[in-house]
């Protein structure tokens, strides 16, 4: 035997590379692990957390909240909506919660001119405090004058629009 070996090394080595191989793909390729077989008909346990109605109703709140300021963020960029002041006199001023108070705040110097205008019963009001031009164009005449076209909604002074067009102020 041992001269068989010593005639053919070759064949040995293959011999033993082969069983290496095959020991190798025995071991890693079993699955060494018992298997827990469980009864026919038992349910699989489920990790559950408890939380009361509260914290739910608090969790739907939130998201409808964050949903409601997000709506609100895209109109104010689109323009479609304008945050408002107060035009003094009779009346609610429809301000609520912190603008309210500051509205109350700045106001309070004036109490005496909101006096007046309630005793000569001008209703309070609220107006935008930004006005957005519509269908603003400008272009030369015959002449080579510029002409400015805009439409401003009512309450809106053209004037107004004209010193920010033509003389802005950024100090302001």
């Amino acid at each position: 035997m041992w001269q068989v070996i010593r005639e053919n090394p070759r064949a040995v080595l293959y011999a033993v590379l082969m069983h290496v191989v095959l020991l190798v793909v025995l071991v890693f390729s079993l699955d060494w692990t018992p298997k827990i077989s469980k009864p026919a008909g038992q349910k699989i346990p489920i990790e559950a957390k408890l939380i009361d109605q509260k914290q739910l109703d608090a969790v739907a709140e939130r998201k409808r909240e964050e949903q409601r300021k997000a709506e609100e963020a895209k109109r104010l960029q689109a323009l479609e909506v304008h945050p408002t002041g107060p035009l003094c006199g009779q009346g609610d001023a429809l301000a609520r919660g912190l603008a309210e108070q500051y509205e109350q705040d700045v106001l309070r110097a004036c109490e005496h001119w909101i006096a007046a205008l309630q005793r000569l019963r001008v209703s309070a009001a609220r107006r935008a405090l930004r006005v957005v031009p519509g269908d603003l164009r400008c272009a030369p005449d015959a002449q080579g004058i510029p002409v400015l076209e805009f439409f401003l909604p009512a309450g809106a002074y053209a004037t107004s629009l004209l010193r920010e067009i033509l003389h802005p102020d950024p100090d302001r």
